[in-house]
């Protein structure tokens, strides 16, 4: 309804947005239902044509008007340059390995952003941003490089940190065209250099969901960090200065705010606030604002345009088996095959059996490792498990002489219970497994 508002309103007027909300008098607010229209100035009557006045209600709702021009945030000014000097929980502005949300980021021709989440791809594990952080505003092609951190920054063809992989076109307005999302994704050069976290505030995003009026919500960004405040309203259309064209936008969650949002927070990851917990559900993609607005785009669009699933954590339960035979006491590791992350040590029971619990993600893969001792003779074996929610059990055999994967690993001979990693020739390995 309101994109027809807009629309319609556009026609003779500089309305730049129309969204849901409560009128404001003499600034305070009445908490009376309300249409808000946006425009750039408010004007005297006496200054406005007949065709450029806004009605006083529109379809019977009482409409109230205020300022405001929205801008892709990239496009905001930084008060002053900023500095790579350590602050408390780092400095967004300098290079991360692995990269984390929350911190700067961008395509090799624009200034800065913020890599919002990371999320998974047909392709594996992606970073998801804003178009106009990650695809310079539709003017992109698939490979270019993505620096982290953002050229503003100092970032350079030494800090890139992936290639731009996909996005969904931000659409110029006419004839009509509207947007709900302003989204793009890049692949890791390795997936060991892009973590699931967000800096300051989440080890990992597990859900998503539609953000609700009233909702307070959070956001850890390049420019602000984190922040936090309430939804305003879920049904926001307005219009969305970009470098080259104007883009109208529907559907947008709306947060009457300052200090939500500066320039170079675009692409931050806004998650719900769950009380004392960490929060671990995402609503939308920060990208635009205005003096007093924040404007957040719908998550839902998004992940389904770019074909993205979050992380999921998921268990994995098994058995190690030698000759047939469960077998009792086995040391067994287990690592994410994709990052070489640790994920977990333990030892089988009686039976053989072993289980970890909402420890791996889903779309990763696992590589089990067992060792057994009998006597001065060593019993290994591995199993490669793809992760789902419908099948993560593992048979693990032990046989005398476990070979080795070719170029994956390499053994050292430790004592018991010693482990070694190690670098050689820019891959990591990991020793003493058998």
């Amino acid at each position: 309804m309101n994109n027809i508002i807009l629309t319609e309103l556009g026609k003779n007027t500089e309305v730049t947005g129309v969204a849901s909300g409560t009128k404001v008098r003499n600034g305070v607010n009445t908490g009376e239902p309300c249409i808000v229209v946006y425009v750039p100035k408010k004007k005297p009557l006496a200054e406005l044509t007949v065709k450029e006045r806004i009605p006083a209600r529109i379809d019977g709702k009482l409409v109230d008007i205020q300022e405001a021009v929205f801008k892709a945030l990239s496009l905001l000014p930084s008060p002053v340059r900023p500095k790579a000097v350590w602050e408390d929980g780092g400095s967004r502005l300098v290079s991360y390995r692995p990269a984390v949300g929350g911190i700067s980021v961008g395509h090799y021709a624009i200034t800065a952003g913020t890599l919002g989440v990371a999320a998974y791809a047909p392709a594996g594990r992606v970073m998801l941003s804003n178009n106009h952080v990650l695809a310079n505003c539709n003017d992109c092609a698939v490979g270019d490089n993505i620096y982290q951190p953002g050229p503003y920054d100092g970032g350079t063809v030494a800090d890139k940190l992936g290639e731009l992989l996909d996005w969904i076109p931000v659409v110029p307005e006419g004839g009509g065209a509207t947007n709900q999302v302003d989204a793009a994704i890049a692949l890791p050069t390795l997936p060991t250099e892009l973590d699931l976290s967000i800096a300051d505030l989440t080890d990992m995003v597990l859900y998503s969901k539609a953000a609700t009026v009233g909702m307070e919500v959070t956001k850890s960004g390049r420019t602000t960090q984190v922040t936090s405040e309430h939804v305003a309203a879920v049904d926001g259309a307005i219009r969305v200065q970009y470098p080259t064209f104007i883009a109208a936008f529907v559907n947008q969650i709306m947060i009457n705010s300052s200090h939500f949002l500066s320039g170079g927070d675009s692409g931050s990851a806004c998650l719900e606030v769950s009380g004392v917990e960490e929060p671990t559900t995402i609503v939308g993609l920060c990208f635009a604002g205005s003096m007093f607005q924040a404007i957040v785009c719908p998550i839902a669009p998004a992940l389904s345009g770019l074909h993205l699933t979050l992380s999921v954590l998921v268990d994995l339960h098994g058995v190690v088996k030698r000759n047939g035979t469960p077998v009792s006491g086995v040391s067994i590791l287990v690592f994410n095959y994709s990052t070489f992350e640790l994920i977990e040590y333990i030892e089988a029971d009686s039976n053989g059996a072993f289980g970890i619990h909402d420890t791996l993600y889903q779309y990763e893969t696992a590589i089990i490792f067992a060792q057994y001792t009998i006597g001065s003779t060593e019993y290994g074996g591995f199993k490669r498990i793809h992760c789902n929610q419908s099948d993560n059990y593992a048979v693990v055999n032990l046989s005398e002489y476990t070979p080795v994967p070719d170029g994956l690993f390499c053994r050292f001979k430790l004592n018991p219970g010693d482990f070694l990693n190690c670098d050689i020739v820019t891959e990591r390995y990991l020793s003493n497994l058998f």
